[in-house]
């Protein structure tokens, strides 16, 4: 066990190391641009205050000058004298301010108007912007100094997080989850949390539950061949997907956990409008990741012991279509219910059956475009070959049917398998419709793809009526 553990410490290690290292770049350029946006505001400052000197210092002379009341020979002495005990300034009368102050953008002027021998006249101060600039360049290099090393901390700091609040609750997750893909279902709790992580543990504590309850009641049920066979294929189903998510605790969910925490920091007020909008983006791609983990523990969690009971299938939709109203909402999609007068009885499981719903009307809202509606209704049906589908000729149809482009004949076969999907890559799973044909299935039901009148996919449930299951 130790070995194993140092094994997959090390691994663990360098995830945490890389993922703090890939974020110093942008952490060094955030600080760095921050801090010559500093600089050069503090240079700007400078600069004004020395402008404001320079006014200062020509008025104050053309004030004295004025009340002693020399001629311009004597004011430029005078101004002379000034000019030599002030090595930083130059000071001169000029007729012409502008040429005399030589505006070239490396120096601050300041003027004022004196009046000598009848004629006006300049006395002009200017102080060349060298300080200026020196205080900029050693601002700019304490700036980077200080980015370095406040990266170097934080990248130490992140990375040790890592491995204190993360790291050894994946590895005692990963040991559970290789304790399962070996059969070994009877363990204590995880026990991690009730954070992400914890949520995660109790998943895979109820995923091994349901796994050796599977197994056992396949071993139970010996003289049933088929139901047998189909146990058991779940339970190599469920055991796969726990090797499967096995793998994405192990590399998603270290650096996921890791990215999410960076991103709330950076969307705080204090960072610039960029920095958030960017940490905004973050935070949303690793919320769709985690989404994506939620539905493969769905599909993991499903269980076949159902507590079939008569209820009134008109009332599992009316309780479906609200959850989904928001979703549909959100891409201009209404939602139409049409049910029957009277209560269409099925022996069902609500819950179950609420499932089967809200996974039809996600992807018919998926399909859908804009300004669409969206149509669920229950209607009785007779169908000739119901037979071929172990169902009585009288029974219930189900039915949801959107406005989108439909589903091409040729897939058709295959949209019921795990992890198919006709959507674009990275806006499916391809388990919504898996989760509903074995849902279906275990109500002794049959779920069929066909074309929609006018354009669209028709989904159509069949379900025995008043508990009549083949």
């Amino acid at each position: 066990m130790r070995l194993l553990t140092s094994s997959l410490r090390k691994p663990m290690n360098q995830i945490s190391f890389r993922i703090a290292l890939a974020m110093l770049p942008a952490l060094v350029l955030v600080l760095l641009l921050f801090g010559v946006a500093t600089a050069m505001r503090e240079g700007d400052v400078i600069e004004l205050e020395m402008q404001r000197d320079a006014d200062a210092v020509a008025l104050s002379l053309a004030e004295v000058l004025r009340h002693e009341g020399v001629d311009a020979d004597g004011a430029r002495a005078h101004l002379e004298s000034v000019d030599e005990k002030l090595a930083h300034l130059a000071i001169r009368l000029a007729d012409d301010p502008v040429a005399a102050g030589n505006v070239d953008g490396m120096q601050v002027v300041g003027v004022a108007p004196l009046e000598t021998d009848g004629r006006t006249q300049w006395v002009v101060v200017t102080e060349p912007l060298q300080e200026r600039d020196a205080f900029v360049l050693r601002a700019l290099l304490a700036d980077a100094v200080g980015s370095v090393v406040a990266t170097l901390v934080a990248w130490a700091f992140a990375v040790a997080v890592g491995r204190t609040l993360v790291q050894s609750r994946v590895i005692r997750l990963i040991h559970r989850l290789e304790a399962v893909g070996r059969g070994e279902y009877r363990a204590p709790p995880l026990a991690l949390g009730a954070d992400e992580l914890g949520v995660l543990g109790e998943a895979v504590d109820r995923m091994a539950q349901q796994i050796e309850e599977a197994r056992a009641h396949a071993q139970s049920e010996a003289e049933a061949r088929q139901r047998v066979l189909l146990q058991l294929r779940r339970a190599d189903r469920l055991a796969a997907v726990g090797r499967t998510v096995a793998v994405f605790a192990h590399e998603v969910g270290t650096p996921l956990g890791v990215i999410v925490g960076r991103a709330e920091r950076l969307e705080r007020p204090v960072n610039p409008d960029g920095v958030r909008n960017g940490a905004r983006i973050i935070h949303e791609q690793a919320d769709r990741i985690a989404a994506f983990v939620r539905r493969l523990l769905d599909y993991a969690r499903h269980d076949d012991t159902f507590e079939l009971a008569p209820l009134d299938l008109g009332a599992v939709v009316r309780r479906s279509t609200p959850m989904m109203a928001d979703r549909g909402r959100a891409r201009g999609v209404a939602i139409e219910t049409r049910l029957p007068g009277g209560a269409p009885i099925v022996d069902g499981d609500a819950k179950a059956l609420e499932q089967v719903v809200v996974n039809l009307l996600a992807n018919a809202i998926d399909a859908s475009p804009a300004d669409a509606t969206v149509t669920v209704r229950i209607e009785p049906a007779h169908c000739d070959e119901a037979a071929e589908r172990g169902l009585p000729s009288d029974h219930l149809h189900l039915v949801v049917e959107d406005r989108g482009p439909g589903i091409p004949i040729e897939v058709r076969p295959r949209v019921f398998d795990p992890f198919f999907s006709t959507k674009a890559p990275g806006e499916g799973t391809g388990l919504g419709l898996a989760i509903v044909a074995e849902i279906v299935q275990d109500h002794a039901g049959a779920v069929t793809v066909e074309d929609r009148d006018g354009g669209g996919c028709r989904i159509v449930v069949h379900l025995p009526t008043g508990g009549k299951r083949a």
